[in-house]
């Protein structure tokens, strides 16, 4: 009985030594079981606002399609627009245009299509126009105060551009020290809301990176609807409305970056062996060879028989009609109140603003036909009003 005793005591000790030799060697881990966000998220920047709204019984769909846009909307729908890359078609316009009238929400962030020259802006059909911010100094983002239905709400928006109504046909609704930065107007029986910056109804960054979820990085969240008054001012945008549909532009990631993301290593080697490869290809293989340059002809020369060719076929008129549309483009961009005026109060602004004789600047924007003093002093005009 004593020797089973002892046995069993012994067993427990060497069981005990061994248990503390392996100590060292046991690692426990604790197993993430959380799940990348769905597709559905990780692509749409207003998953968080569209769940807010479907939460208080606003049904929310949204796409990147442009198409959506020519859909037979209810007048108790409302409709969010925002990155439109490419001019609206006029039919599209004229669409959503009868749809507000007849009581429709229309909220429209704008855009600057830089390299369309003749672009009809939905925004200026309401007398809004899209500005940059001209202040000296200003914050990325900036403070601003909404107003709408009476409440006040504190939010960030982008201090890069600025919105103004010159005929003002538009009531704001966000302001801050630096101008206006959202307009309400009133169309038929309907509103449209512009926005000049709209990041503040953007989904939070750890919601849709799962990889900011797992190092704790949240960061741009107080720009987003989480941050101040964002959640409520989205909300009472939409607020009674039946349907909101969100049409957006979404960034794809290339196939490039794609691979780099997935097999880093891969990416790192095949550069570095591409890059050897190349210094191999410009080895040389025996003396080189010299090679003789013809003629080439005088850039000045060349330059003087292409004006030629111009002056020659339509006395320059295409060339100076194409320069004409971009410097009209770019001062009325930049002084929205020269927009809609009649020929001889715009020739009366452009030279209080420029200096210069009204007769020049009316020979540069309106005569068709030139002798060679006149189209170069219309040239020579039309370069002082670009830099307006």
């Amino acid at each position: 009985m004593r020797r089973s005793y002892l046995l069993a005591i012994l067993l427990l000790l060497l069981t005990a030594c061994v248990a503390w030799w392996l100590q060292p060697y046991i690692i426990v881990k604790d197993k993430d079981k959380r799940h990348p966000p769905k597709q559905s998220v990780t692509a749409n920047p207003f998953s968080a606002l569209e769940t807010l709204l479907v939460s208080q019984g606003i049904e929310a769909v949204s796409d990147n399609n442009r198409a959506l846009l020519n859909s037979n909307f209810s007048a108790q729908d409302a409709v969010f627009l925002r990155n439109v890359r490419q001019p609206l078609s006029e039919e599209t316009i004229t669409h959503i245009l009868n749809w507000v009238e007849s009581g429709g929400l229309l909220v429209y962030e704008p855009y600057f299509f830089e390299e369309q020259q003749q672009t009809k802006y939905l925004n200026e059909e309401f007398g809004v126009f899209l500005k940059e911010n001209t202040a000296e100094e200003y914050e990325w983002f900036i403070h601003a105060e909404a107003l709408l239905d009476g409440q006040t709400a504190y939010i960030h928006m982008d201090g890069d551009y600025l919105l103004d109504s010159p005929k003002n046909h538009a009531n704001p609704i966000i302001t801050s020290e630096y101008g206006v930065h959202g307009y309400q107007v009133f169309h038929g029986k309907g509103e449209v809301i512009v926005l000049a910056d709209t990041r503040f109804m953007e989904t939070p960054n750890d919601w849709r990176n799962f990889r900011s979820i797992l190092t704790g990085d949240a960061r741009g969240d107080k720009h987003t609807l989480t941050g101040h008054d964002h959640a409520y001012l989205s909300y009472t945008l939409f607020e009674g409305r039946k349907k909101v549909w969100f049409v957006h532009d979404t960034k794809t990631t290339g196939l490039l970056d794609k691979i780099i993301e997935v097999f880093p290593l891969s990416a790192l080697f095949s550069a570095i062996w591409l890059v050897l490869f190349f210094f191999y290809l410009q080895r040389r293989l025996g003396p080189q060879q010299q090679t003789e340059t013809g003629k080439q002809q005088d850039i000045s020369l060349h330059i003087h028989q292409a004006g030629q060719y111009f002056w020659h076929q339509d006395k320059g008129q295409h060339l100076l009609n194409q320069y004409r549309q971009r410097v009209i483009r770019k001062f009325t961009t930049r002084h929205p109140q020269l927009a809609g005026l009649e020929q001889d109060d715009l020739l009366k602004q452009l030279a209080k603003l420029s200096h210069l004789d009204i007769r020049h600047i009316e020979i540069a924007l309106q005569t068709t036909t030139f002798n060679k003093q006149d189209f170069t002093l219309a040239v020579n005009t039309l370069r002082k009003l670009w830099t307006l």
